[in-house]
């Protein structure tokens, strides 16, 4: 990979990078039951050992989008060590960006051999507030495509979160049914719709279906 971002820390960042627990990842996924025909996303993904465990353990399509090129670059090396770089992505890009900007099918041939049911059109998945006003009157033009994404996984520390708030409801507003699963908590104001604990008792995980 070339001319890669690096990762400068300053108020607007999502923080310095840190790793989250193998085993504790694997007892989330299989509590949200993650299985084959799901589009794993992990926004801040580092050297993208959730989406390496999604495709290896549980047959997911894993996603990883970070800010860091090395640690990206990492990711894709373990990738094709491991033989997954059919069911993996990694993209170095700044994580608030919008889906619309990350995940058009136009950005993604060359990385992963998508199958049609990986795919959703952005016409049919995009909230009635972001289409344009006149599509209503007028022949709409065939629309791109989005890669489906069917969970969104989150290990960024809570006092960074607030800053993906924006970016996580453009996700929900794009594809219905998403779930969110963070290792931190969010602002007081978003109550989470349900908890996981895993077994060593460490790590407490929030599912979040709406902001």
């Amino acid at each position: 990979m070339e001319d890669l971002p690096q990762c400068e820390l300053d108020d607007t960042t999502l923080g310095a990078y840190v790793h989250s627990p193998y085993a504790a990842l694997e007892e989330l996924f299989a509590h949200e039951g993650l299985k084959s025909n799901h589009v794993l996303l992990d926004l801040g993904c580092g050297d993208g050992r959730a989406c390496l465990l999604a495709a290896e353990k549980f047959g997911a399509i894993g996603v990883g989008v970070d800010i860091d090129g090395d640690l990206v670059e990492k990711f894709v090396a373990k990738a094709a060590a491991k033989g997954l770089r059919s069911r993996t992505v990694g993209i170095a890009a700044d994580a608030c960006q919008s889906p619309q900007l990350l995940f058009g099918v136009d950005k993604l041939p060359h990385l992963l051999p998508l199958a049609p049911e990986f795919i959703v059109p952005m016409s049919s998945s995009v909230s009635p507030i972001q289409q344009d006003a006149s599509a209503a009157t007028t022949t709409a033009a065939p629309q791109p495509s989005l890669l489906r994404i069917t969970h969104i996984y989150l290990f960024i520390l809570q006092h960074r979160l607030h800053l993906l708030v924006p970016t996580l409801r453009d996700y929900l507003a794009v594809y219905p049914g998403l779930v969110i699963m963070s290792a931190f908590a969010m602002p007081d104001e978003y109550v989470p719709d349900r908890t996981f604990t895993d077994s060593s008792g460490m790590f407490h995980f929030r599912t979040y279906t709406k902001l």
